[in-house]
């Protein structure tokens, strides 16, 4: 089982909250901004367990004027989910780089097809190592 624990917590100063991701503080300041920022956070992470094939159970509770909002999953693993921002055209290298180097997905819907999941995995595990070019674009 897998969890993400985030607690608001009120400061000295009235409406102001230091919003803690898994006891670690990520972001103090009014109530309005706080709580958005809980809001997005909470959306975005059942999204990626949901994109996952997870199932979240998001539970909320108090401890005197402390929220807690507790999200479980069953991961099936220890696996980390992370997000990256890239351009159009960088997915689209990395798409073709997982053709080129024959990274395919193993399971899902895509399984048998390149994939830059695989291509990941395979760099991450030391199954794949990509050597950078020169200058002039050789290896």
């Amino acid at each position: 089982m897998m969890k993400k624990v985030y607690k608001l917590v009120p400061t000295s100063e009235p409406h102001h909250y230091t919003l803690y991701q898994n006891d670690k503080p990520v972001l103090t300041g009014n109530s309005s901004a706080v709580l958005t920022s809980l809001a997005n956070r909470i959306a975005h992470t059942e999204k990626a367990i949901r994109q996952h094939g997870g199932d979240p159970l998001i539970e909320t509770s108090m401890e005197g004027d402390v929220q807690i909002v507790t999200i479980t999953w069953d991961g099936g693993s220890n696996t980390e989910m992370r997000c990256i921002g890239l351009s159009a055209e960088a997915w689209l290298a990395l798409e073709e780089l997982a053709e080129t180097t024959n990274s395919l997905a193993k399971t899902g819907r895509f399984a048998g097809q390149p994939s830059w999941r695989a291509l990941f995995r395979r760099i991450a595990e030391g199954d794949l190592v990509i050597q950078p070019r020169d200058a002039e674009g050789r290896k």
